[in-house]
């Protein structure tokens, strides 16, 4: 019964259910994760990612790693993972979809305008030069590939810009 606890205690943890309603005002998160939870969902939304099924698994696994004071790693990823009792492959699968939109909509807006300030910050923090280049050229159609957003670089990227 206690390990069945402590599983869902770390359940509740990452989906951000109170354990109950007199713990919930006084385990809130603190104002400065709020503030970079807040910066998230308005770097997300301005590309375009909020609609996608991934994108709570990656604000989720964001607030783990703010809580934890972790760097992404693969094991955040499995852990978070293995507390929704998913395989970490469909996890992953779920957040490469959406960091794709991402790098999509982003090589969409580079294409309408190169000096786009959004453009400008979120193409070179958050992905590879030569995957929004390649995005941009399936985009024009002088490509049959598109490129490959590395989810490692994208997490770290927007880290970065969240706590700036």
């Amino acid at each position: 019964k206690r390990e069945m606890g402590s599983i869902l205690n770390g359940i509740r943890s990452v989906i951000g259910t109170p354990q109950n309603i007199s713990s919930a005002a006084s385990s809130g998160p603190s104002d400065t994760e709020q503030e970079s939870l807040s910066k998230m969902k308005k770097i997300l939304g301005s590309m375009g990612m909020l609609g996608e099924s991934g994108t709570k698994d990656i604000i989720n696994v964001c607030r783990m790693m703010m809580e934890e004071d972790l760097s992404y790693k693969k094991a955040t990823l499995n852990e978070y993972a293995s507390l929704l009792g998913e395989d970490p492959k469909i996890v992953k699968q779920r957040i490469r979809r959406a960091v794709k939109k991402g790098l999509t909509n982003t090589a969409a807006l580079g294409i309408e305008d190169y000096y786009n300030d959004t453009f400008d910050q979120y193409a070179h923090s958050l992905f590879n030069f030569d995957a929004v280049r390649s995005e941009m050229d399936l985009l024009r159609g002088k490509s049959p590939y598109g490129g490959r957003p590395s989810i490692d670089k994208f997490f770290e990227g927007l880290q970065l810009l969240c706590e700036s």
